[in-house]
């Protein structure tokens, strides 16, 4: 039988001495954030919770659940109440900013009271128009076709070729003539008449804005984009505008409503606001962005 010394020598090995201190540190953890009665470890799924699983199940495939199916919406409630629960346990729910906006947008829903604005007037509607004018004004629009030439098929060549190209060009090409010089590609050989917006989308916005200075019914270029390079014929240019009510008016009245609830809920917080002491720290830009990220990362882990 081993006598006290052995004993003492055991309770000195380096791997026991770590068990021990592992185990008394998650014991520490978990009844600091263990409940103090067992009332957190208790998940009740009452009658009300079970109808609104079936119901949100009916309101989603149109028919009853089966038994087997509200077994699965129940098992599946029980499996996040327990995530959920341990989560929060383990701090995961701070600093968390999916979580803040989620909570933001819940209480200001709970704060609308379901109330409708008033209905605009036409002067009221005429006023938003004005003040949000550029929400509603018609692009420039250009209709064009364009000859593609693709720099990694040329070697680097595309520019000079484009260039000897458009030498040669008349303006008569149509748009078979036009396929047929252009490198294969993805590209549209001709987009009819279209906002500029829809030209940077499909092209790229550098393009669309280069296309603002050619002149009507001529080839041009060379035009680069990130695809390459391009010639471009451009067939018409309509100027944009602005919108009138009569125009654009479903919008408007859309917008000056949502503006409305959006000012009616601005003031409910702001009286909320009042309740509370509100301290700023000097604003500092000095620090390096990655370093402020660091920071508050490592503080918010020491917290948990």
């Amino acid at each position: 039988m081993p006598g006290p010394g052995s004993r003492r020598s055991i309770l000195h090995e380096p791997l026991l001495q770590f068990l021990l201190i592992g185990g008394l540190l998650f014991a520490f953890s978990m009844l600091r954030s263990a409940p103090q009665d067992d009332s957190g470890y208790i998940i009740r799924v009452d009658a009300e919770r079970i109808a609104v699983l079936a119901a949100t199940f009916e309101l989603d495939y149109q028919r009853q659940p089966s038994p087997a199916e509200l077994q699965d919406l129940i098992d599946d409630y029980v499996r996040t109440e327990v995530c959920v629960r341990e989560a929060r346990a383990l701090g995961l729910d701070r600093e968390d900013q999916l979580i803040r906006d989620h909570l933001q947008s819940k209480y200001e829903l709970l704060l609308d009271d379901g109330s409708e604005p008033p209905e605009p007037r036409e002067a009221e509607l005429e006023q938003f128009l004005q003040e949000q004018q550029d929400r509603y004004r018609a692009e420039d629009a250009l209709s064009f076709r364009q000859i593609y030439l693709d720099p990694l098929q040329r070697d680097g060549e595309a520019e000079l070729d484009a260039s000897l190209l458009l030498e040669q060009l008349s303006g008569d090409e149509d748009l078979g003539m036009v396929q047929a010089l252009s490198d294969p590609g993805s590209l549209p050989p001709n987009l009819p008449l279209v906002a500029l917006s829809e030209i940077g989308w499909q092209f790229d916005p550098l393009f669309a804005d280069a296309l603002l200075d050619l002149p009507v019914g001529r080839w041009s270029g060379p035009v680069t984009s990130s695809y390459g390079v391009h010639l471009v014929f451009i067939e018409e240019r309509r100027a944009g505008r602005n919108l009138s009510l009569d125009e654009v008016r479903t919008d408007v009245e859309r917008d000056w409503v949502d503006a409305q609830l959006r000012a009616r809920l601005d003031r409910e917080l702001d009286r909320i606001r009042t309740r509370y002491t509100i301290e700023i720290a000097p604003v500092t830009l000095d620090i390096p962005a990655t370093d402020v990220l660091n920071s508050t990362s490592g503080e918010a882990e020491a917290g948990q």
